[in-house]
């Protein structure tokens, strides 16, 4: 099956976070198979205690958000799951997110 067709595990995390350490394609293959277990609230408190996908995640989008379109969308979807829970609007706020966003939007409105 091709990866975007695969059933994904929250199990599997560890190794979706690994391809974030790659070339942008690959990059964007793990975002997308960790946003499809962000769909689903009931993953949210496992993927949000997982503090290596979080740092992993925010430096992905700091660094690579101009580089591809794909892969920021799949970013701020992915924060943009948690942010529907006000419990986890902490987390977000430690890993500034909404500064990062806002950078993204302002960059875009130029």
């Amino acid at each position: 099956k091709q990866w975007y067709q695969r059933r994904v595990r929250v199990n599997e995390l560890e190794s979706y976070v690994d391809l974030l350490y790659d070339d942008m394609k690959t990059k964007t293959k793990g975002t997308s198979l960790i946003l499809q277990l962000a769909r689903n609230p009931d993953n949210l408190a496992e993927l949000i205690e997982n503090e290596m996908v979080l740092g992993a995640l925010s430096r992905v989008l700091r660094e690579d958000w101009k580089k591809s379109i794909d892969l920021c969308t799949n970013i701020v979807y992915i924060f943009f799951c948690f942010s529907s829970f006000s419990e986890f609007h902490s987390i977000l706020l430690q890993y500034k997110i909404g500064s990062s966003c806002l950078q993204i939007i302002e960059n875009e409105l130029k």
